[in-house]
């Protein structure tokens, strides 16, 4: 049996983009650095609020604690799509940088013993067991 298809420069990023977000240790550094960068805002205010002589004034105290909590909601809300985006920006960086030609027809034969991966001038052949 034997399949051909063609890869494009976006198929190659969009696998690596659907790694990156299930693989499991990603997943965890982007609930971690989602939380940080949540609180971030809040806790600069309140450290510094104190600090100032804006406490003292009411109004400006409570516009700024109003503005760290949207944004830190925005942050929360919105930063697994920046980051995805960030992740798929950078693909496409490495990409330039190391000049693959795409789009690239690329053949996976599978016989009795073997599978074999064939991209246009290169010839990769893995033994599997039957069971």
């Amino acid at each position: 049996m034997e399949f051909k298809f063609v890869v494009t420069e976006k198929d190659f990023v969009d696998f690596n983009v659907f790694y990156a977000q299930n693989f499991k240790f990603v997943q965890k550094q982007k609930k971690i650095f989602r939380f940080i960068f949540a609180l971030l805002p809040v806790l600069v205010i309140l450290i510094f609020l104190p600090i100032e002589s804006i406490f003292s004034n009411i109004y400006l105290s409570t516009f700024f604690i109003a503005l760290s909590l949207i944004l830190s909601i925005s942050i929360f809300r919105f930063y697994p799509k920046f980051d995805n985006s960030a992740i798929e920006s950078t693909i496409y960086k490495i990409l330039k940088e190391r000049k693959h030609d795409f789009p690239f027809e690329m053949t996976i034969s599978f016989e009795d013993d073997k599978i074999i991966s064939t991209k246009k001038f290169e010839n990769v052949s893995m033994g599997y067991e039957k069971n």
